[in-house]
C-alpha cells in the first residue's frame, strides 16, 4: 500500500542517515545494535527452511519489517532528531495536527454515514471513521489526545474545546482499547493539571470530567463491555481456559495475570503454547517464526494472538524478544537516571499507558502507524530533560584567556552580569594556569584542550627545515585542531544555558549547528572586516541560527545589518565596568602603547614617531606593553635608531603594571591601522590619559 511504501522509504532513509551522516552521540550504538540484528536475522533465515517455500519470504520480511519497524525508526528518531536538534515544541506541534486530522476523519465520515464499523456487525456498534484498523486508530488517539492535552492545557493560542470533538471521536470507535485508554488519558491529565496546581488546569480539568461522563454513555464502547461480560459468563470460556492455562505454566497467579492480559485471544494463545513447547530447542531460541504453520498443518490466522509481546516471543524466540526489548530498557534506563521534571513523569505515564496498550490490545508495537507515535513519546521524554534550559544562566565561548581585547571584553562583561546570572565560561586552550584579566570565584571556567595551538613552532621548525621537529609539530598540530573541534561540538550539545554568547566565527558555525534550538544565541563580532570579502562573508554564513548579532560599533553594525540574514543587528559598544580610583598627573613625557605585537598593530611606524618626536622632546620614553612574533625584529629596529633607552618592551603585563605604566604617561598612543573599537582606549581614558589614534580605525574614530 502507499502508506507501506512511505514507512519503508522512511525507515530505509533512517538506517542510510544513521551509518553515512549521523553525527549523534547515538551512532555508535545504533550501528551495534544493527549489527547484532543482522546477525540474529542470518541465523533466524538459516533455521528455517519453510522461509524457502514459494513466497513464504515475502510472509518473513512483511512480519519483521511491522515489529522491527518500532525499533528500528526509534534509533532513526533518536539519531536525526538529536542532530537537527528537534524540540519539544514542534513534537507537539506534529501531535495537535495529527489529533485534528484523526478526529476530522472519524467524524465526518460518521456524520455522512460513510464510515466503516469497528467490528464485523454494525449491531455491535462502533465506527471507524475511514480507518480500516479499529483497535490501531483507538490506540493512536488515545495517545495522541495525550500529547494534544499538554499543549492545549499550555499554550493559550490553542482553544480547549478542541478537546470535545477530539473525545467524541475516539468514544465513537467504540473498542475497549480507545474507551478504557481515553479515561486513563483524561484522568491522568487532570492528576497532572491537580499536582502541578495550575488554576487553568484545574479549570480545564473539571470540564473534561464533565464531558468525559457525558460522552462515555454515548459511547457504544459501553454497551460493548456489558455483551462481553454477558457472553464470557454465558459459554464459561473463561473457566475452561482459565484450566488449561493452569495446566500449561504449573503457576496460578501467572495463569490468571495471563487470561486478564489475553482478553478473550485465550485460544490463540493456547495454539501458540502448545507449538512453541512442542518445538526443538533452536525453534525456542529463535522462534517460530510465520512460515511455521506451512509445515505444520495449523490455521495461519491463529498464529496471531495480536499482543505484541506475547508474538515477539513465540516468532523470534527468547533471543529475538532479548534483542528486541534490551534497546528499549537500555534507553529508558539511560533517561531514568537523568535529571526529572514533572513534565517528564507525564511523558513516562504516557509511555506507560502505550505499553499497557500494547499488551492489552496488541497493535501499537506492531504495528508501524502506532508505533512511530510511541517513539515521539520516547523522544518527548529524552527531550524533556535533556534540553531544559537554565533561565538564568549564560555561557560564554571563548577562544583563550590570555592577552587580549576579546578577552578583555569577556571579563568586563562578565563583572557586570554575574551577580544576576550564573555564567560559564567554556574556553578552547589553556594558556596559563590561570586567567590572564581577573575573574571572580562566581564564574566557572572550562577548559577544553589543557594547552595552546602550537602553530609558531611549527612554522619555526619549517623556517628551520628540521625535519624530525616538523614532523612532530605538523602530528601534534593535527591532533589539537581535531580536539579543538570535537570537544568544542560536545561542550556546545551539553549546553543548558539560556543563552550563549560567541566571540569569534569559529565558535558561531559550531553554536549554529549543535546547540538546542531553544537556546537564545548571541554573536558578537570584535574584528574589522578591512573589506575583506571572504572574511566578512564567512561571519554572515556563520551566524545564520543566531537571535542577535552584537557589533560594537555603528559602522559595523550598518555594514552588517543589510547583508546578515537570521539575527536581528545591535550596536552595543564594549566597555569597562571598573573604574581607577585615581588618574594620571600627566607629568612626566611618556607615551603607552599596549597589545600584540604584530604586523596589524602598526607598531613600527610608532617606533618611526618616536625617532622624529625625539629630536624636539629629549626625555621621551615610550612604554611598549605587549608581545608577539615582531617582537624581536621591532627590537632590532629599535637599536639601529639608538632608541634602546627610548623604547621600553616590557613584555605582557597584568593589570598592576597596566595601571602602574598609564598613571605614569602623558599620552596613550594606537597605531593599528584598522580597529573595530579598542577596548584598551577606554581603560586609557578612564586613567585620564588624553589618547592618540589614526582615523583609518573605525572603532577608535567613533570614540
Amino acid at each position: 500500500s502507499p502508506g507501506m511504501i512511505i514507512k519503508g522509504l522512511t525507515l530505509s532513509i533512517s538506517i542510510i542517515y544513521i551509518f553515512i551522516f549521523s553525527k549523534s552521540k547515538w551512532r555508535k550504538i545504533s550501528i551495534k545494535y544493527f549489527i547484532i540484528l543482522s546477525i540474529y536475522f542470518t541465523i533466524y533465515t538459516l533455521s528455517k527452511n519453510e522461509i524457502w517455500i514459494t513466497n513464504n519470504y515475502i510472509t518473513e520480511i512483511t512480519y519483521a519489517f511491522k515489529y522491527f519497524f518500532f525499533i528500528v525508526m526509534l534509533f532513526g528518531i533518536l539519531n536525526i532528531f538529536d542532530d537537527f536538534k528537534i524540540d519539544l515544541k514542534y513534537i507537539k506541534k506534529i501531535f495537535l495536527l495529527s489529533s485534528i486530522i484523526y478526529t476530522a476523519l472519524l467524524l465526518i465520515p460518521f456524520i455522512t454515514n460513510t464510515n466503516f464499523y469497528s467490528y464485523n456487525s454494525e449491531s455491535i456498534g462502533g465506527s471507524s471513521g475511514w480507518f480500516y484498523a479499529a483497535n490501531e486508530t483507538g490506540a493512536i488517539t488515545v495517545l495522541l489526545l495525550l500529547g494534544t492535552s499538554y499543549l492545549l492545557n499550555n499554550e493559550k493560542k490553542y482553544n480547549i474545546l478542541l478537546f470535545v470533538p477530539i473525545l467524541l471521536s475516539i468514544a465513537l470507535i467504540g473498542t475497549k482499547v480507545s474507551y478504557i485508554g481515553m479515561i486513563i488519558a483524561i484522568l491522568t491529565i487532570i492528576i497532572f493539571n491537580l499536582i502541578i496546581k495550575k488554576k487553568d488546569g484545574i479549570i480545564l480539568s473539571a470540564l473534561l470530567l464533565i464531558a468525559l461522563i457525558t460522552i462515555c454513555n454515548l459511547s457504544p464502547a459501553t454497551s460493548n463491555l456489558k455483551k462481553t461480560n454477558e457472553k464470557i459468563e454465558k459459554n464459561n470460556i473463561t473457566s475452561k481456559n482459565s484450566n488449561q492455562l493452569n495446566n500449561k505454566i504449573n503457576n496460578k497467579f501467572i495463569a490468571k495475570a495471563i487470561m486478564l492480559g489475553l482478553n478473550g485471544r485465550e485460544d490463540f494463545f493456547l495454539e501458540d503454547l502448545n507449538l512453541y513447547n512442542e518445538a526443538n530447542s533452536t525453534i525456542k531460541l529463535f522462534g517460530l517464526g510465520w512460515s511455521y504453520c506451512n509445515n505444520n498443518e495449523c490455521d495461519f490466522d491463529n498464529l496471531l494472538v495480536e499482543i505484541d509481546y506475547i508474538d515477539i516471543i513465540f516468532h523470534y524466540g527468547i533471543i529475538g524478544f532479548t534483542i528486541y526489548f534490551i534497546p528499549l530498557i537500555y534507553i529508558l534506563l539511560h533517561f531514568f537516571k537523568q535529571r526529572k521534571s514533572v513534565e517528564s513523569y507525564y511523558y513516562y505515564i504516557f509511555l506507560i499507558l502505550a505499553l499497557l496498550i500494547s499488551s492489552i490490545a496488541g497493535h501499537v508495537l506492531s504495528a508501524p502507524a502506532v508505533s512511530i507515535y510511541v517513539i515521539l513519546i520516547i523522544y518527548m521524554l529524552y527531550d524533556s530533560y535533556l534540553y531544559k534550559i537554565n533561565e538564568q544562566e549564560i555561557t560564554i565561548m571563548s577562544l583563550h584567556l590570555g592577552h587580549g581585547g576579546i578577552e578583555k571584553y569577556i571579563q568586563e562583561l562578565c563583572s557586570m552580569l554575574e551577580n544576576d546570572y550564573k555564567i560559564n565560561i567554556i574556553t578552547t586552550y589553556k594558556l596559563y594556569d590561570k586567567p590572564v584579566f581577573n575573574f571572580s570565584n562566581k564564574i566557572q571556567i572550562t577548559y577544553l584542550i589543557n594547552e595552546g595551538p602550537n602553530k609558531n613552532i611549527f612554522i619555526k621548525y619549517l623556517k628551520e627545515k628540521d625535519i624530525k621537529n616538523i614532523l612532530k609539530e605538523g602530528i601534534k598540530s593535527i591532533k589539537i585542531l581535531y580536539l579543538k573541534n570535537k570537544r568544542n561540538i560536545k561542550a556546545i550539545k551539553n549546553i543548558h544555558s539560556k543563552y550563549i554568547i560567541t566571540t569569534r566565527d569559529f565558535h558561531n558555525k559550531l553554536v549554529g549547528d549543535y546547540a538546542n534550538k531553544n537556546i537564545i544565541k548571541i554573536a558578537t563580532e570584535h574584528n574589522f572586516h578591512n573589506n575583506n570579502k571572504k572574511y566578512y562573508n564567512r561571519v554572515i554564513n556563520s551566524v545564520r541560527n543566531f537571535d542577535y548579532f552584537i557589533l560594537v560599533s555603528n559602522n559595523l553594525k550598518e555594514f552588517y545589518e543589510n547583508k546578515v540574514k537570521g539575527p536581528k543587528c545591535i550596536y552595543i559598544p564594549n566597555t569597562i565596568n571598573d573604574l581607577p580610583k585615581e588618574g594620571s598627573k600627566l607629568k612626566e613625557n611618556n607615551l603607552i602603547s599596549i597589545g600584540r605585537i604584530e604586523k596589524e598593530k602598526g607598531f613600527d611606524d610608532l617606533i618611526d614617531v618616536v625617532r622624529i618626536v625625539k629630536k624636539d622632546i629629549k626625555d621621551i620614553k615610550l612604554y611598549l606593553i605587549g608581545d608577539g612574533s615582531l617582537k624581536k625584529q621591532l627590537e632590532i629596529k629599535t637599536k639601529e635608531n639608538n632608541l634602546e633607552d627610548t623604547i621600553i618592551f616590557t613584555g605582557y603585563g597584568n593589570r598592576e603594571l597596566i595601571a602602574k605604566y598609564l598613571l605614569k604617561s602623558k599620552l596613550y598612543v594606537m597605531t593599528s591601522h584598522t580597529k573595530s573599537f579598542g577596548i584598551v582606549l577606554l581603560e586609557a581614558m578612564s586613567y585620564k590619559v588624553p589618547c592618540i589614534a589614526f582615523d583609518s580605525a573605525d572603532g577608535p574614530n567613533e570614540l
